[in-house]
């Protein structure tokens, strides 16, 4: 037993959810999904052992960014593990029947034309180099969005072409920023500040209020959700 425990390799949480696609239609979904042509993440996302050098994401990040994005719709979706996204009763399947297979993919499919429109997606080739496709920016960014109403109707996530154009004017490679796209809880909160005080700058109207992000929080660092 010593040397099977000593020796053995933990099998990765993204092996662990493609295997569950198998008796979960949502995640079935969604797992096909990442392997479309036209899908601007297509082929990039993890579900092996390890990251080979074309992906982006792993399959659980990938997963959490859905649930996030989507957070405001449903109340659920701040998932950690695999046990939170596999949870019949409140894990991505219960997401997925909520909003609908049609709508998640076309929010999906919206979120990431922003990002790649704003800084380039398609041809990354080593994602150490780019802080826009690490996990603590894109979880914020779409935290940013199910925070306010503004950018939803009937389920929808409709971005305007103004918030657009600030996005891809954030100094997403400036020293301090490209830092809290690798951090922690306490500098993802500290960047979700950033995005949205960067959105609002130059706007006497339809300014995002920081009381839908718990500004008082972001500013002293705190957060309850653990990230990985």
């Amino acid at each position: 037993f010593r040397i099977v425990n000593q020796e053995r390799a933990r099998v990765s949480p993204n092996i662990l959810l493609r295997n569950a696609t198998v008796n979960n239609d949502a995640l079935d979904f969604l797992y096909k999904l990442t392997h479309k042509d036209d899908f601007i993440l297509g082929g990039r996302v993890q579900w092996s052992q390890r990251m080979n050098r074309g992906h982006l994401l792993t399959g659980l990040n990938f997963l959490r960014i859905v649930g996030r994005l989507h957070y405001g719709l449903t109340q659920s979706g701040r998932w950690s593990t695999v046990e939170d996204i596999t949870n019949p009763n409140g894990g991505i399947k219960k997401m997925v029947e909520k909003i609908g297979k049609g709508r998640v993919e076309t929010n999906i499919r919206e979120f990431l034309d922003i990002v790649d429109k704003a800084f380039g997606i398609k041809d990354v080739a080593y994602v150490t180099e780019c802080p826009y496709t690490k996990f603590g920016f894109l979880s914020t960014l779409a935290k940013m969005f199910a925070s306010y109403d503004v950018f939803w109707r009937e389920k929808k996530l409709i971005v305007d072409g103004a918030t657009r154009k600030k996005i891809s004017q954030f100094p997403i490679r400036d020293g301090n920023i490209a830092q809290l796209c690798n951090g922690n809880n306490s500098a993802q909160s500290l960047l979700l500040l950033h995005l949205v005080r960067h959105i609002n700058s130059g706007r006497r109207t339809n300014r995002l209020s920081l009381d839908a992000i718990g500004a008082d929080d972001c500013e002293n660092g705190s957060d309850e959700e653990t990230i990985e």
